[in-house]
């Protein structure tokens, strides 16, 4: 019995024993061989072509890889129009406005790309994500023209709409919306550049005929203020900021808006003696009351009516600049 036990105790430490040399012999383990990302992940993109546009991104994941090269897509249109119109200008020895060749690149960032497909895609490492982006340029030139169309519809809609309102109302929509047809001629010249048969000359009218009848509607507006002698010093500052808003004050009320200031005042005696100012306004259209306020001003008085009204219109003034007219007079005006 003990030479079976000793027998499989020396045979335990012989297989222990090779199991260990065989371990220390055994040929180690060769790293991983590291691949090299596809040239295009850091190659420069193909130029667009007459049909496509690219973009290429690189993101924590496929779909910030996507939102990456879209926007790469449209960074390079945005240079390619730009170069494009400086281009013609130099060909044509036409200045356009500055306006349109600094705002070009963010009215272009504002386009958002829909239709494109993914055409190439690689996994870099466990956090980046490669991807090349393809569009369609005819797609997305019928985008912007099916947009186009939609904003210029609804513009008309708007204005046609306000045709038998009222002077301030027509004032203040028409030159809403000749701001927002002015927007259009990014858009409108981003597509002429793109699309030769594009009727450029067409959209071009129609933006400055929506400003030409907002300059109209600007220069029919006049304001007559209606006041008394208590009233007139608060009046003035009305009219000196409506005048300082190159807004016409007129002498008479024909075919103006009429601002009628009222004034009441009110001496409270007490430990302080205190002048309540009453501001009563009232804008009217004809005979229709299309807006007003009434706002109370207080002041010290030191025992002079004189002093305690300057500082009034003082303040008064100071109220005009703070709230705004549109604010303190209670009347839709549109005031840069």
């Amino acid at each position: 019995m003990l030479d079976k036990l000793q027998n499989i105790l020396k045979y335990n430490i012989l297989t222990v024993s090779l199991l260990f040399f065989s371990a220390c012999g055994s040929t180690p383990t060769s790293p991983k061989k590291v691949v090299s990302p596809p040239a295009w992940v850091y190659a420069i993109l193909p130029d667009d072509t007459p049909t496509k546009m690219y973009g290429l991104g690189i993101g924590k994941n496929r779909e910030d890889a996507i939102k990456v090269a879209l926007n790469d897509m449209v960074s390079r249109l945005s240079v390619t129009l730009k170069s494009s119109f400086q281009s013609k200008e130099k060909v044509t020895n036409y200045s356009h406005s500055s306006v349109f060749t600094s705002d070009i690149k963010s009215s272009v960032s504002d386009i958002k790309i829909s239709n494109y497909k993914v055409i190439k895609s690689y996994r870099i490492s466990y956090k980046e994500f490669a991807v090349m982006v393809e569009s369609d340029k005819s797609k997305f030139i019928a985008g912007l023209k099916t947009k186009l169309k939609s904003d210029k519809e609804s513009i008309k809609e708007r204005f046609f709409s306000v045709a038998s309102r009222d002077a301030l109302t027509r004032y203040n929509v028409k030159k809403s919306l000749a701001r927002e047809a002015k927007k259009l001629a990014t858009t409108v010249s981003i597509i002429s550049l793109l699309d030769k048969n594009f009727n450029k000359a067409t959209n071009d009218k129609f933006i400055r005929e929506m400003e030409k009848s907002y300059l109209s509607e600007a220069n029919k507006l006049k304001f007559y203020i209606k006041s008394d002698s208590m009233s007139e010093p608060f009046a003035k500052r009305i009219a000196n900021f409506l005048a300082q808003k190159h807004f016409n004050i007129v002498s008479s009320n024909s075919g103006a808006i009429v601002l009628s200031v009222k004034v009441k005042r009110d001496l409270h005696k007490g430990d302080i003696e205190i002048v309540i100012f009453t501001i009563d306004m009232s804008v009217f259209d004809g005979i229709t009351r299309i807006g007003g306020n009434s706002i109370i001003v207080k002041e010290r008085y030191n025992g002079s009516m004189a002093s305690a009204y300057k500082s009034a219109t003082i303040h008064f003034e100071q109220d005009i600049n703070a709230q705004g007219i549109k604010s303190l007079l209670g009347i839709d005006l549109d005031v840069e």
